[in-house]
């Protein structure tokens, strides 16, 4: 509607994307399920794809890659805290990196103290224990 009250319509596709890590039967019932015509389902990246997504990563952001960084990651986080690998990941991790270089005022580099930095600030480790009363997190 314009401001002289005339109006006009204005043709446009419009696409609605549902994503959830949460099974689609939890959330809805069947026959809503049914009014979504596509479904994808996205797998958790291999290894290699992993490294191969935090590769092209590293270049997009100007960051020397190296491999070590992927083991040190796998190591500490994936494996420590049974953690499901994420094709999101290597992008997160990144820019968290990037931030704490930032606030250190350091060039953002894969070595192993910014990418454990990065890796904390990221994979939370949280008891299993609800917190107690008072308590932050």
């Amino acid at each position: 509607t314009l401001h002289t009250g005339g109006k006009f319509p204005v043709p446009f596709y419009c696409l609605l994307i549902f994503a959830t890590n949460i099974l689609p039967t939890k959330l809805v019932e069947e026959a809503f399920l049914r009014r979504i015509h596509y479904k994808v389902r996205v797998e958790s990246p291999t290894r290699e794809q992993d490294e191969r997504i935090f590769q092209r990563y590293c270049e997009q952001n100007g960051i020397p890659y190296d491999a070590r960084a992927i083991g040190q990651i796998w190591k500490d986080f994936y494996q420590h805290y049974s953690i499901v690998p994420r094709g999101c990941h290597p992008r997160d991790l990144l820019d968290h990196l990037c931030d704490i270089a930032n606030y250190m005022e350091t060039e953002p580099r894969l070595t192993p103290e910014l990418v454990k930095l990065a890796g904390d600030s990221y994979f939370l480790d949280f008891p299993t224990a609800p917190p107690s009363p008072g308590t932050t997190v």
